[in-house]
C-alpha cells in the first residue's frame, strides 16, 4: 500500500466516524461528499445528494424569522 492511500483510509475512517455532519462541494456548489451523519441530517444519502447543488440538499433559516438564507455559498 503507498503512503498515500493510507492517509486517505485513515482521513476517510475519521471521517466516516464523526458525529457532526461533514460535506465538501466543488467550486460551483455542487455536492462531492457527504459523511453518515450529514446523510442524516439531511435526508438525502450521500449518493442521491452527489452532484446536486448544496442549496437543494440543505436549507437554512433564521430560527427565530423562518427566513430562509439563500445561496449560503456566494
Amino acid at each position: 500500500m503507498s503512503p498515500d492511500k493510507g492517509k486517505y483510509n485513515f482521513t476517510q475512517a475519521i471521517l466516516e466516524s464523526m458525529s457532526d455532519g461533514v460535506i465538501s462541494t466543488d467550486m460551483s456548489g455542487k455536492i462531492q461528499y457527504m459523511n453518515p451523519m450529514a446523510e442524516v441530517i439531511s435526508g438525502y444519502t450521500a449518493e442521491e445528494a452527489l452532484e446536486k447543488e448544496f442549496n437543494t440538499v440543505f436549507t437554512f433559516f433564521n430560527a427565530n424569522t423562518k427566513e430562509v438564507y439563500e445561496n449560503l455559498l456566494d
